[in-house]
């Protein structure tokens, strides 16, 4: 008898831990996308040296950046305006955004091959602004496109990328998580209660963030 239960909980482990593995596979890498932020940021970096300390939405298009694209409300163009910086689309793909195109360019770049938002209010000489992030950042609990305006009012919170796919989660209480990037180049992975207490310290100021 004490031998039949040792082997069931030997099986037992195994199973568990092999779904563990599963779950681990099946969600990609969250760690990859921390690193495709900060990649983003220095391509950024790269384009503000070559146009006098300007973002891309600040330059004109005239000029490699991306002004007049902005009310088209779309995240491609910005992105794009990184040709010479970032030369690989992967950068701008998470792995546990699984419902992107995987097999775009720079240069054909559309918003269904990003995983990320961009703050297009952003300038790299203000204090601690969110400069872009995952795109499940969400005003309502399902993952949303196009356009939102935050400001210290807004009510934020992170959102699964597609129904069923789990996202950025906490291992402990499968809670939904999100990465944020700021213009000093810090990331912060937040729950939505921690994205929140970040919205807070918005202030007045208005923020237009464009999510693909």
């Amino acid at each position: 008898m004490c031998v039949v239960l040792a082997t069931l909980l030997l099986l037992t482990g195994v199973g568990l831990s092999r779904l563990r593995e599963a779950q681990k596979a099946a969600r990609g890498n969250p760690l990859q996308c921390q690193q495709n932020l900060q990649q983003i940021w220095m391509a950024f970096q790269d384009f503000a040296t070559d146009h006098a300390g300007r973002l891309p939405w600040q330059v004109s298009m005239r000029e490699g950046g991306s002004l007049e694209s902005i009310p088209g409300g779309q995240a491609a163009p910005h992105f794009r305006s990184l040709t010479n910086t970032l030369r690989n689309a992967r950068v701008l793909l998470c792995p546990v955004d699984p419902i992107r195109h995987r097999k775009a360019t720079i240069s054909t770049l559309e918003d269904s091959a990003i995983s990320y938002f961009v703050n297009v209010s952003a300038t790299l000489g203000a204090r601690n602004q969110v400069l872009a992030g995952d795109r499940t950042l969400s005003p309502t609990p399902d993952a949303t496109t196009g356009e939102i305006w935050v400001d210290g009012r807004s009510e934020l919170q992170w959102a699964s990328p597609t129904p069923g796919a789990p996202g950025h989660q906490t291992w402990e209480a499968g809670e939904q998580t999100g990465n944020l990037l700021f213009n000093s180049g810090t990331l912060m992975e937040t729950t939505s209660p921690q994205l929140q207490r970040v919205v807070r310290s918005i202030g007045v100021r208005t923020n237009h963030f464009i999510l693909p």
